[in-house]
């Protein structure tokens, strides 16, 4: 058949596999991927041998010959190298390995494009296809012949899944970890340690499959979400909102998270995905809710937090809490952008509503002292007053939060502006992700300053700063700033690298929590594969409707090869169970694409064998055949094009801060 190479280089990226990229992740990745389109292949070669067609060369790679297998007809098999030796004309069948194992075909006697022609060597005209051949075939045996890789694509897909669930799949579970202010799931009234049941009528066994449901939810469809929250089933409606930045539906809400913390005297404190805990005494719900609160009180300036849990405590010294500077991961400056904390949405009947706080209002101070971040606020142990600009003047509201949980809960009603002005750029200093504290600080940057030149270069956007940041190296970066109405002034920056979580030194750890899917016994080892693979086939069907009805954007959202090289590496990375997960979910990709009506594709195929059954019997012309699989190559490497341009954005894009 066809080569799969464009098709291979088109693949919905609706998962993401984070992990390591060693020499020996990469190769599984190459022979994993490889094997899958040998698979493909070796249906279509299997089906030729069942319905007697004569197969000419059957390709794993493509290239060069390097080595293989040559049966000429009525001879017997001979293990050759280099170029082929034996001619297809004669009936002789080439199984063979190729220089690049990217792809791979079965070439049918008879077919277009075969060594052995469907025209007679006599001026080119038509003769009779003998037996053997492609052609000769019935229309059900050539269908079969066409759609033999898909089936296989789709054994293997079942195959793999099983073969994970019976190691042991590690999923997060439906629960969600944390909810965005003011997104849809905020609105929706949905918290932190909710756990998912049910999505539009759906069952849902994963946090992926929520938000699989949610990506292919219409634009303005509104759904009903099930929940279990405290022992009961709650029932409330989501309406997910299209987000022009990742060009697809979302619900702003984040997996379920644990998070261990190692206190003083090597006291360890875990703080699970559904537990309730305090930071502070501020009250939280499971860990990625508590790694939250910890980021916030340490952007604020604290140091020292205490974390508790059912009755235990642990005093956490933030100073000696992280991991070492990593090696591999580019240098930064520690500065985030400053975003003004104007208030978009205000939950009617909230402690915030009842402070006065009215959506436009921008917070500028909290009982005197200068705010700048929400952190600012949500650290803060009470609040009596918040001073807001309110249609260009200054006006106090009386808060009345009289300890951290009152604080809390006038916060989570608010949801505040998440983008930077498109003008102009002021920044705040970061130091979470770093060692020693925000190399920005230390080099004098405040918090509020706008920036107005890096290096000598004027700054009039965040994106200049993020383009800049792939620069930098250990060499001090000197940046011209503005603080208020002072006159600016130039500081010096040295650049540092942030810390390795992953350095075995760290005492404050949050992690996704990730599970075994539980079995019983093979058989449901086996049910769970199939059903697996099944869904994947639903969901890409979907999501390809969904490309059409522009509630997915096409042009965001297609990996290419360097893309799934990348998950694939990342995933062998994370064990088998996740690698095998990944090859059945490409597996499942592979078949859908191939099926697909497009001419050069097995789908295209089978339409053009469907139009010559309607025909009675009556082929279409070599020639017609030819040019429709000429539009076809060309929107396949249109397709290619577009899922490049993605895999240089996606694997060699800039981070969110410099």
């Amino acid at each position: 058949m066809l080569p799969l190479t464009a098709a291979l280089g088109v693949v919905l990226a609706a998962r993401a596999y984070d992990g390591d990229h060693s020499f020996v992740s990469v190769l599984l990745a190459i022979v994993g991927i490889s094997a899958l389109i040998a698979i493909h292949e070796l249906g279509h070669f299997l089906a030729c041998r069942l319905t007697g067609t004569r197969v000419e060369t059957f390709a794993i790679g493509f290239g060069p010959r390097l080595i293989g297998w040559e049966t000429p007809k009525g001879g017997k098999r001979r293990l050759t190298f280099g170029r082929r030796q034996f001619d297809a004309t004669t009936g002789a069948m080439d199984v063979r390995f190729s220089a690049i194992p990217l792809g791979g075909y079965v070439k049918m006697a008879g077919e277009i494009g075969g060594d052995g022609s469907a025209t007679s060597g006599v001026g080119g005209a038509p003769r009779e296809p003998l037996p053997d051949e492609f052609p000769a075939k019935s229309v059900s045996q050539r269908i079969f012949i066409a759609s033999a890789g898909v089936i296989m694509n789709m054994f293997a897909a079942v195959a793999c899944y099983a073969a994970a669930y019976g190691v042991g799949v590690p999923e997060s579970p439906p629960v969600l970890g944390d909810v965005a202010p003011g997104g849809p799931a905020w609105q929706a009234g949905l918290r932190a340690g909710d756990r998912v049941v049910a999505y539009d009528g759906k069952a849902v066994r994963t946090f992926g499959d929520v938000r699989t449901e949610v990506i292919l939810t219409p634009r303005d469809r509104t759904v009903e979400v099930e929940v279990e929250r405290g022992g009961k089933r709650v029932l409330t409606t989501l309406t997910p909102a299209y987000d022009e930045k990742e060009g697809m539906q979302q619900a702003r809400v984040l997996p379920s998270a644990r998070l261990t913390v190692v206190g003083e005297g090597g006291k360890k404190l875990v703080v699970g995905p559904t537990d309730a805990a305090t930071v502070d005494a501020r009250p939280v719900v499971g860990g990625a809710q508590a790694d939250g609160a910890v980021r916030d009180a340490f952007e604020a300036g604290r140091r020292r937090v205490r974390v508790e849990r059912g009755g235990e405590a642990v005093e956490l010294d933030l100073a000696t809490a992280w991991g070492t500077p990593s090696k591999a991961a580019p240098r930064r400056l520690g500065v985030a952008a400053y975003v003004p904390l104007v208030a978009r949405a205000v939950r009617p009947g909230s402690p915030a509503t009842a402070a006065g706080l009215a959506v436009g209002d921008e917070v500028v101070a909290a009982d005197g002292a200068p705010v700048w971040r929400r952190g600012d606020l949500a650290a803060r142990a009470t609040l009596s007053t918040l001073a807001v600009r309110r249609e260009g003047r200054e006006v106090t509201l009386t808060a009345a939060a009289a300890d951290a949980a009152a604080v809390a809960a006038l916060l989570d009603a608010v949801a505040f502006e998440t983008e930077p002005p498109a003008e102009g750029v002021r920044v705040l200093t970061s130091s979470f992700d770093f060692v020693g504290g925000s190399p920005a600080a230390a080099g004098g940057v405040r918090d509020g300053d706008r920036l107005l030149e890096l290096d000598g270069k004027p700054v009039k956007t965040w994106k200049d700063v993020l383009a800049a940041g792939l620069a930098f190296t250990e060499k001090p970066v000197a940046l011209l700033l503005q603080t208020g109405t002072e006159a600016p002034r130039t500081v010096s920056v040295v650049p540092a690298a942030p810390r390795d979580p992953a350095s075995g030194e760290a005492r404050y750890v949050a992690s996704v929590v990730r599970e075994p899917v539980p079995v019983d016994g093979p058989l449901d080892v086996l049910a769970l594969g199939a059903r697996r693979a099944w869904g994947d086939v639903t969901m890409t069907f979907r999501s390809i409707a969904r490309f059409f009805g522009n509630d997915i954007s096409f042009s965001q959202n297609v990996s290419g090869p360097l893309s799934i090289a990348q998950m694939s590496s990342g995933a062998a990375s994370l064990g088998m169970a996740a690698f095998l997960s990944f090859l059945a979910f490409i597996s499942v990709n592979l078949a859908v694409l191939n099926v697909l009506p497009v001419p050069v594709l097995d789908g295209g195929t089978i339409v053009l064998l469907l139009v010559e059954k309607l025909r009675g019997g009556r082929r279409l012309s070599d020639r017609t055949v030819g040019n429709l699989q000429l539009v076809g190559m060309a929107l396949l490497l249109l397709l290619m094009v577009f899922a490049l341009r993605n895999d240089v954005k996606n694997v060699f894009g800039v981070g969110e801060r410099p």
